[in-house]
């Protein structure tokens, strides 16, 4: 199929305005960068513990601040959805950096003879200090010590590594009974009434997938009447389905949703006896201490520089070295200018942006290859020609290609973009950046600089 036939276009006479909206973008990146002092890195990197809460309802501005000053941590919305949010700490409040806090204290000062010594440690949050009387013993010599059927682990261990781990596990509850406090108060549950536990209701936000209703309604219900509900809140929910997971907002919608499934109004009424809306979830907790973080920031960095080696020594074997550096030189670009994008966006630099970056380097590479091939054919067949001419040539001769390639994968990734949830909304954004990036530097980057670099060496010759 071609879209474009016999085209004549002067894409290298534009390679000045193209240098000209590229140095602008890096110098925005590198300006924003300054400016924020550094990336905004993910705990992927940091370490720290990350939350992400779903609302029933969307949050506004106010919100984020009622629930920043509550809790003393990074809050901010998740991609483009506005019932979700992230919630992250700081680096020093994690087990690891806890641990050896710990230790270091009672190497230099003595045993701890109190809990409440704790809070003498710098950045030791108040927040965890009951959940340390709770699963930790004073004793100085065991690490574990039993108590009754529990065993509890001693808070005056020198065994740094042992004390982080069940650390960290303390601060992934204290964390949920922290935040779910600060919550509570913003958004209560619907229809819980006051003084009655939620424990002793059904939570019917709780569920992340059709079985779980049916475990959870079967009991109350029946197995049939579960199985017909179950379908009728998955649905309502978009458990399972490509557009975001919802929380159910009130109980008028839970009648209606239990009328539509045929639920009679004896057993509707039961349903709504039984049960309570939360007004948010938690869906997931993850602690990272900050020599893991440390090491996985590393591992990216060493990663994206094997890839460019490699791409390199491939490159130079495969055609000449000129190309070869014309193709890095382009990846660098691309690079730059998606995560300067990101900057200025102020949007979250983890693991997988890390993995869309390595992604965008291969599409890049296989559409600079592409016209770099015909580059080489042409400069056979068209020896009269200028360079210039030739590396035109080729770009015309593979555009119909490029936008082809180029225009259905940018199709994917803008419907992952729009559609694909506030999970993978940065993922795929970084994407949709590399592919336009991508496409725009073999044309405007790669093949320019190819020109640039044998007009130098044929001045030094």
């Amino acid at each position: 199929m071609q879209i474009f036939t016999d085209t004549h276009y002067d894409f290298i006479g534009r390679r000045r305005i193209a240098f000209l909206v590229s140095g602008v973008l890096i110098l925005a990146g590198i300006v924003s960068f300054i400016i924020q002092g550094g990336f905004n890195l993910g705990i992927d990197f940091t370490g720290g513990v990350r939350i992400q809460v779903k609302f029933a309802q969307g949050i506004t501005t106010g919100d984020l601040t009622r629930i920043r000053s509550g809790l003393d941590m990074d809050v901010y919305t998740q991609g483009t959805a506005a019932d979700e949010v992230v919630i992250r700490n700081k680096v020093e409040n994690t087990g690891e950096a806890m641990a050896a806090a710990i230790v270091s204290r009672r190497e230099t000062v003595g045993p701890f003879t109190s809990f409440d010594e704790l809070t003498q440690i710098e950045g030791f949050p108040a927040v965890y200090l009951e959940f340390f009387r709770e699963n930790f013993d004073l004793d100085e010599n065991p690490f574990a010590v039993t108590v009754g059927a529990e065993v509890r682990p001693a808070l005056n261990t020198a065994d740094v590594r042992a004390l982080s781990t069940t650390i960290e596990r303390m601060i992934e509850r204290a964390t949920r009974a922290s935040i779910s406090q600060v919550l509570s108060e913003l958004r209560p549950p619907v229809g819980l009434p006051a003084g009655v536990s939620p424990t002793a209701r059904l939570n019917l936000n709780a569920p992340n997938s059709r079985s779980d209703y049916v475990k959870l309604l079967e009991p109350l219900l029946g197995a049939q009447n579960a199985g017909r509900l179950a379908d009728a809140f998955a649905g309502a929910r978009n458990l399972g389905g490509i557009q975001t997971m919802r929380l159910l907002g009130d109980t008028a919608e839970v009648e209606r949703l239990a009328r539509d499934a045929g639920l009679d109004s004896e057993v509707v009424k039961r349903l709504i006896d039984s049960s309570y809306l939360s007004g948010f979830e938690i869906q997931s907790v993850n602690v990272i201490g900050p020599k893991v973080g440390e090491e996985l920031g590393s591992a990216a960095i060493y990663s994206i520089i094997a890839a460019l080696v490699g791409l390199l020594l491939y490159i130079s074997l495969r055609f000449e070295f000129a190309f070869a550096l014309g193709a890095i030189v382009a990846l660098f670009h691309d690079v730059l200018v998606t995560l300067g994008i990101f900057s200025l966006l102020g949007k979250e630099i983890n693991l997988a942006i890390i993995a869309a970056v390595l992604t965008l380097v291969g599409y890049s590479l296989n559409d600079t290859i592409v016209v770099f091939d015909r580059i080489r054919e042409d400069r056979k067949l068209l020896r009269r020609k200028s360079l210039v001419e030739i590396v035109n040539s080729a770009i015309n001769e593979t555009l119909s290609r490029t936008v082809l390639t180029s225009g259905t994968t940018l199709i994917v990734t803008l419907v992952l973009v729009l559609f694909g949830g506030s999970v993978i909304h940065d993922f795929a954004l970084a994407l949709t950046i590399g592919v336009v990036v991508g496409t725009y530097s073999s044309v405007f980057i790669a093949a320019p600089f190819l020109i640039g670099w044998y007009r130098m060496v044929k001045k030094a010759a």
